[in-house]
C-alpha cells in the first residue's frame, strides 16, 4: 500500500499536480472509519498531511458522507477525499491514485489555504478547468 501511495506522491509532483506533496512531512496510515476519526481528533501538526487509506472497499457516496461528517469534527483539520472511482485531470494528468484505494487526506486548514492564497499568485491554477477548480478548491473552502 505504502508503495502504491508513494508512487502517486511522485507522479502528483511529476507533473506539478500539487507542488507541495513531495516535500511534505507525512504519514501513511491504514484503518477504519473509526481510526479517522480518532486521527482527526488527535491531529497535532506532526505532520503536514495525514494520508488515511480506508481499509474497506466503500461506495463514492459512502465516502463522500464520511468527508462530510468529519470535516465538522475539528474546524482545523480539512479532509479531502480521493476515491479510485471518481477521476481528476490537469492537462491530462490524472491527479487521483491509480490504484484502487480509497484515500482521506488530513492536512492543517489555515495552511492548505495559505498555500493556495499563495498559488493563487502563480499560474499554477491556469490549466485546471473550472469544473476541477470547483471540485476541489470552492469546495473545501466551502467546508
Amino acid at each position: 500500500m505504502n508503495n502504491k501511495i508513494e508512487a502517486w506522491i511522485d507522479r502528483l509532483d511529476k507533473y506539478n499536480i500539487c507542488p507541495y506533496a513531495a516535500k511534505s512531512r507525512r504519514c501513511i496510515v491504514e484503518g477504519s472509519y473509526n481510526n479517522l476519526v480518532e486521527h482527526i481528533q488527535n491531529w497535532d501538526d506532526s505532520f503536514e498531511v495525514i494520508i488515511f487509506v480506508f481499509k474497506d472497499d466503500i461506495s463514492v457516496k459512502l465516502a463522500e458522507e464520511y468527508e462530510v461528517v468529519t470535516n465538522k469534527i475539528d474546524k482545523n483539520v480539512l479532509v479531502l477525499l480521493d476515491h479510485y472511482k471518481v477521476r481528476g485531470f490537469i492537462e491530462n494528468n490524472s491527479t487521483c491514485n491509480d490504484s484502487e484505494l480509497i484515500v482521506f487526506l488530513l492536512q492543517n486548514k489555515k495552511k492548505l489555504m495559505a498555500a493556495r492564497k499563495y498559488l493563487h499568485t502563480t499560474n499554477y491554477y491556469n490549466n485546471w478547468s473550472a469544473e476541477y477548480y470547483k471540485e476541489v478548491v470552492t469546495h473545501s473552502n466551502d467546508i
